[in-house]
């Protein structure tokens, strides 16, 4: 799958699979994901339990694919994670 396909298909997932919630962010992301954005969703998704463990996995595969793309760590992507200072 083309990353330019990625916020379609997640969109067109059913709402049993991926909750509502999840996919407003979803709908906020440029044609091409960054990294920050999938991080934000999976985070939220984690920690709120918004979607089946399938939907996870696949987002966090292509977190690391755009990651690899970005040339950026995981280390460097959690500085630029503001929400998660909001979350504890």
């Amino acid at each position: 799958m083309k990353l330019e396909e990625l916020k379609d298909c997640l969109l067109s997932i059913p709402d049993a699979d991926l909750d509502n919630f999840a996919k407003d962010f979803i709908r906020k992301w440029n044609i091409t994901p960054t990294a920050i954005q999938l991080l934000e969703v999976l985070d939220n998704i984690v920690r709120y339990s918004l979607s089946c463990d399938l939907v996870v996995q696949f987002l966090d595969m292509q977190l690391k694919t755009v990651m690899l793309n970005e040339n950026i760590t995981m280390e460097e992507l959690e500085v630029h994670a503001i929400w998660r200072n909001q979350m504890n």
